[in-house]
């Protein structure tokens, strides 16, 4: 029964707390790391524990014209799934909002 199983509930909103503690001063750390880099004009560290390497992600903004073609396959997206042509495909999730 799901009422036995008390202590999974609680280890889970306690892990997921401590999770989004370590998430923002893993970020903090991130950037002084990445400062030090751009400061030591380096982009790759060997520590004893393990590298860190200073990556580039490249971004894109589109003109208009791929803009109307994006929003066009929206339209054909939803006409698919109403028709019953696109197949979907159903995942289950955890979603945990602590009190």
């Amino acid at each position: 029964m799901v009422v036995q199983k008390q202590d999974m509930w609680v280890e889970y909103a306690r892990l997921t707390a401590q999770k989004k503690d370590l998430e923002g001063r893993i970020n903090a750390l991130k950037v002084d790391i990445l400062s030090e880099m751009t400061e030591a004009k380096v982009t790759k560290i060997k520590t004893d524990v393990g590298n860190f390497t200073k990556a580039c992600k490249t971004t894109w903004k589109y003109t208009d014209k791929v803009k109307t073609l994006e929003d066009k396959l929206k339209v054909e997206k939803i006409k698919e799934q109403e028709k019953g042509d696109a197949t979907a495909n159903l995942t289950e999730y955890l979603v945990f909002k602590g009190i």
